[in-house]
């Protein structure tokens, strides 16, 4: 069988949209916004919709664009390595408030330490504080803990770019999470989710 292509299956269906006898059970399920048959015949019996006609007997035929539509990203392979160590990787992120808190912050800096799953989260009053907050926290973290940072975890996103410099001369190695795969940085993923439904 040819390859099922988001291009092809379109072409496809706006052939069969824009012709047809206009009886057709596959012609209304594309017309109507790609609806389920059940919805389509409620319409049907309903009267809801004028000059829809089909016979409502007929099955629907499996949909390219629905099937394509309802596909899901696999799973990333669990991350096997067992980090034992307070401060060996520490993920950070920003997250934004559905709101401007009253100090005017309007996101948050988030660093979980992925070893004992303990947070910090420090109120921004803009993304690109991003860098300097974490300058602030650095050694907080290190004196409470009684170790040293090792491995910075965060997405490739601007505002760690200042970081940089920082980071060597403090003997930190950033690990970046690849482009538009936040599962890379799950963690704080999990935790930014867990504190947006709060």
């Amino acid at each position: 069988p040819a390859a099922l292509t988001t291009s092809s299956v379109a072409d496809q269906q706006l052939d069969r949209a824009t012709c047809g006898n206009g009886n057709d059970i596959e012609l209304w399920h594309r017309r109507l916004g790609h609806i389920n048959a059940e919805y389509m015949r409620r319409i049907l019996s309903q009267g809801s919709a004028t000059g829809v006609t089909f016979d409502p007997r007929s099955v629907l035929p499996t949909c390219g664009p629905c099937a394509i539509g309802k596909l899901a990203r696999s799973p990333f392979p669990s991350f096997r390595r067992k980090i034992t160590n307070a401060l060996d990787v520490y993920a950070i992120d920003v997250g934004f408030m559905p709101y401007v808190s009253v100090g005017g912050h309007t996101c948050f800096l988030l660093g979980i330490d992925l070893a004992s799953s303990y947070i910090d989260i420090v109120p921004l009053k803009r993304k690109a504080d991003a860098a300097d907050a974490f300058k602030n926290l650095h050694p907080f973290l290190e004196r409470q803990s009684g170790k040293r940072l090792r491995n910075l975890l965060t997405d490739g996103g601007p505002e760690w770019l200042p970081l940089d410099g920082y980071l060597r001369q403090h003997g930190i190695v950033r690990q970046v999470t690849v482009v538009y795969t936040p599962q890379q940085n799950g963690h704080a993923e999990r935790a930014m989710r867990t504190i947006a439904n709060t």
